[in-house]
């Protein structure tokens, strides 16, 4: 299969950033990656950032201080917990349920992730309206130059739907259990 090598220039055009790809078929490049061109851009990387964080709309993407209070907020956040940015930067990020809530699960989440650089989790959250989703998510600790923690990064995605089909799909193999034993008895 031939692959191809691209590189591109993003260019900001409203709240949209479109790519401008020009694009290398790797097998003309005879194995040397001298004749990739460096993307490069009009924007500054960090514009380029603040744009991504923006306009990922179907992932939760906020940032809180070491104490887990929200610093940042982005559109996909807002969509999938209901909190406008307004509403909850400076408050606890507190979306677990109660049961993870005196279990200690939000403390022991950023603790880990500090120790080993990243925690993963699937679990309940409460959106602001109090209704339940599944979700699974990243929460990253932010270091800074002096290695000081200055925060955490979190990703967290719905996924009730996919929670669900899992659920069904362990309940029909569990009905068929009884069946298969019978057919087992049979031969």
């Amino acid at each position: 299969m031939r692959h191809l090598l691209a590189s591109a220039n993003y260019v900001h055009a409203g709240a949209n950033i479109r790519p401008s790809v020009r694009s290398t078929p790797a097998w003309e490049l005879g194995g040397r990656n001298d004749r990739i061109e460096p993307i490069s851009c009009d924007a500054t990387s960090g514009e380029l950032l603040r744009l991504l964080v923006e306009n990922i709309k179907d992932y939760a993407i906020f940032v809180t201080n070491p104490e887990g209070r929200v610093h940042s907020w982005n559109p996909g956040a807002e969509r999938l917990l209901g909190y406008s940015g307004g509403e909850i930067v400076g408050q606890s990020a507190d979306f677990f349920t109660q049961e993870d809530i005196q279990g200690g699960v939000p403390d022991r989440e950023m603790r880990k992730a500090a120790e080993t650089g990243r925690g993963e989790d699937e679990r309940w959250y409460v959106r602001k309206d109090g209704s339940r989703f599944w979700s699974g998510g990243t929460i990253t600790p932010l270091w800074d130059e002096e290695q000081s923690l200055r925060g955490f990064a979190k990703i967290i995605r719905d996924r009730t739907a996919q929670k669900h089909s899992d659920d069904d799909l362990k309940i029909a193999l569990e009905r068929l259990r009884p069946i298969k034993a019978a057919w087992r008895g049979l031969s």
